[in-house]
């Protein structure tokens, strides 16, 4: 075999590709935490002070008509959706909706909210047929969960939010190696 030597040139051409698959990667990476970070994080915080604000104007008792109609008033003021369950076994029974769906909480939910604590989500709800963000916040009166306010947004998978970037890594690396010959 013959022993081959690398040329300066080529040894440069490989450092400046390497450097380029890391800072592809690099930025990859970068851009999934700033995603979860900061829109995720962000949106998760919204809900969960819509669905605060709304239990403050909770009275504590059974729930009213009146507070039904302030819910749905609400919701017509935000981006994502906010409903009220007086029973919070026909959550998990899939109402409001009367269709055979897989509930939206489970057992753990359930203890979770019985403790006065909210249930955060982030999956894909078949029922929305899209990946959302839910804030699931009780209403409780002397221990007991009387109903279940719920808020919910759809959010734009990473894939969709990270398009831009990707296209935009993809043709300054593009315009970096043209430039460079």
């Amino acid at each position: 075999m013959k022993n081959r030597k690398i040329s300066l040139q080529q040894k440069l051409w490989m450092i400046v590709f390497v450097i380029l698959i890391l800072s592809l990667a690099f930025g990859f990476i970068l851009s999934q935490i700033f995603y979860e970070k900061l829109y995720v994080d962000y949106v998760k915080t919204n809900l969960l002070n819509t669905a605060e604000a709304v239990a403050k104007d909770y009275n504590g008792e059974e729930i009213t008509d009146e507070f039904k109609e302030l819910v749905e008033w609400m919701n017509t003021k935000m981006t994502g959706e906010l409903f009220v369950v007086n029973n919070p076994k026909e959550l998990s029974a899939c109402l409001p909706f009367e269709i055979a769906y897989d509930s939206l909480i489970d057992g753990e939910d359930r203890q979770q909210l019985l403790k006065g604590e909210p249930v955060y989500k982030k999956e894909y709800i078949e029922r929305f047929e899209r990946e959302v963000i839910a804030v699931i916040h009780p209403l409780l009166h002397e221990g007991d969960l009387e109903g279940i306010i719920y808020v919910y947004t759809p959010i734009q998978p990473f894939l969709k939010f990270g398009k831009v970037l990707m296209y935009t890594w993809a043709v300054t690396a593009t315009l970096f190696l043209i430039i460079t010959f």
